[in-house]
């Protein structure tokens, strides 16, 4: 995570606050590695492609484990664990040869996370980690970018 005022605002869903990947915070880094604006680093388990988002305080993102889907919610000043849920998969689902299953950026309301995974279907967990919601959906014909809005 990078320092600075990239923790002052929320970057809620795909692409920021109104969808254009431009964010309305000024001064940001424009350059980062090991030793140069990062104020913390978070070992993720499993592969993922969804793109963090940040809500009220917390960085909430994907990730996929073998037949289990995992949603992360970390600290975003500190990039600690606050929690994790896992979703069993029950069937395998066609995917694009680079992607995972965990391409899908959640979105934060800032009340409740949705997350949606193409075997899975559609999730939704309060901001503290408990289960609100679940819809299961039928197989897809073709996902070539699941993402949710």
């Amino acid at each position: 995570m990078a320092g600075g005022s990239v923790l002052a605002a929320d970057w809620p869903r795909f692409r920021g606050v109104n969808g254009t990947g431009v964010s309305p915070d000024r001064d940001l880094p424009v350059e980062f590695g090991p030793e140069k604006n990062l104020v913390w680093k978070f070992d993720v388990t499993g592969s993922g492609h969804s793109t963090p988002i940040v809500a009220g305080g917390r960085v909430f993102l994907t990730a996929a484990v073998e037949k289990e889907r995992r949603v992360y919610a970390l600290d975003a000043a500190t990039g600690k664990l606050q929690w994790t849920q896992k979703l069993e998969s029950q069937r395998e689902e066609p995917k694009n040869r680079i992607n995972s299953v965990a391409t899908s950026t959640p979105f934060c309301d800032g009340n409740t996370v949705y997350v949606f995974f193409p075997d899975i279907g559609l999730a939704a967990f309060g901001v503290d980690g408990d289960v609100k919601w679940r819809r299961r959906r039928g197989r897809l014909q073709r996902c070539t970018a699941c993402r949710t809005r």
